[in-house]
């Protein structure tokens, strides 16, 4: 059955997108910056694809109608479960991030707090030079972090575009199936209209019929059926 093959289709790809998106999700408090804020807006983004799967579900449910069985029914429902749960792990998973501005904080207290910060006459010329190059290095890794992180959000920023190619066959398919039920619903009603045309001129038809019939009767019964003979009235006799 063609919308049983599809829901199975649809079915398949919700699972594995919604694998993809808690894993994703899992991975939030992890990241910082830009490459946080982009995380969370791709995880939004398949949410919202994960839905448009389980419109077609239904649709393909609504579709088989009676015939759809308790073991299709059953999945259904439970994809809908795992659909409303997606939003719900993203907020957790977003509460959870760390305070990004304290550690930033933290971060550049730690580099301008340094042997340079001491008095000049309290310090040697070498104890100075080597807490420039404390803080040189500190920058260098900063630095090294920073292009880290970059390739990171590189890496994941091509992840996240190969997974919602390959999703949007399957969506541009279930799309072409709605137009196509939307068609069908307009030739169905044209067709019921016309039906309906034809059934009341069909049946002022008959009713035409019906009263030439009455008619041809009523006439054939007055001209066959004999009239009753008049008796004849006797002729009086004559006087003598």
């Amino acid at each position: 059955m063609e919308e049983e093959q599809e829901f199975e289709t649809n079915a398949t790809e919700f699972d594995n997108l919604v694998e993809f998106i808690r894993k994703k999700t899992l991975d939030i408090p992890n990241q910082l910056g830009d490459e946080r804020k982009l995380l969370v807006d791709s995880v939004r983004k398949m949410i919202q694809d994960s839905a448009s799967l389980v419109q077609s579900m239904e649709l393909c449910v609504r579709d088989m109608g009676s015939s759809a069985s308790p073991h299709i029914l059953s999945n259904l429902e439970e994809r809908q479960k795992r659909q409303s749960k997606l939003n719900a792990e993203l907020n957790s998973a977003i509460r959870r991030m760390p305070d990004i501005e304290k550690q930033r904080d933290q971060l550049f207290g730690d580099m301008g707090s340094g042997p340079g910060d001491v008095e000049m006459g309290h310090i040697s010329a070498h104890e100075e030079l080597r807490g420039h190059y404390t803080t040189m290095d500190k920058g260098s890794r900063i630095i090294e972090d920073s292009i880290a992180t970059a390739q990171r959000t590189e890496d994941m920023a091509a992840s996240t575009m190969a997974e919602l190619e390959r999703h949007e066959e399957t969506l541009l398919r279930s799309r072409d199936r709605i137009d196509r039920t939307g068609e069908n619903l307009t030739k169905a009603r044209r067709i019921l209209r016309g039906m309906m045309r034809r059934m009341r001129t069909n049946k002022c038809l008959i009713i035409f019929i019906i009263i030439l019939l009455l008619a041809g009767v009523g006439v054939m019964i007055y001209f066959v059926i004999p009239k009753g003979e008049k008796k004849p009235t006797p002729t009086p006799s004559p006087r003598p």
